[in-house]
């Protein structure tokens, strides 16, 4: 497990929402651990589900929050 900072302006929460209902992934928002633009990351999954999630991340930051 990991906590990972990001620096765009959606509070972690909101983040971790939109990801779900979106793109099926969920992280647990740094908020719920007084880390505001943090999300935690578990490492504890298959090889190639992980690699899918992370690809579907880069997509989810791609179209929503890069300018």
């Amino acid at each position: 497990m990991c906590f990972l900072k990001y620096g765009f302006e959606l509070k972690s929460e909101s983040f971790a929402k939109l990801l779900l209902v979106e793109k099926g992934i969920f992280f647990v928002p740094g908020s719920c651990f007084d880390k505001e633009y943090y999300f935690r990351l578990g490492l504890a999954q298959d090889s190639s589900l992980f690699e899918k999630g992370l690809s579907e991340l880069t997509n989810f930051v791609d179209e929503h929050l890069i300018s």
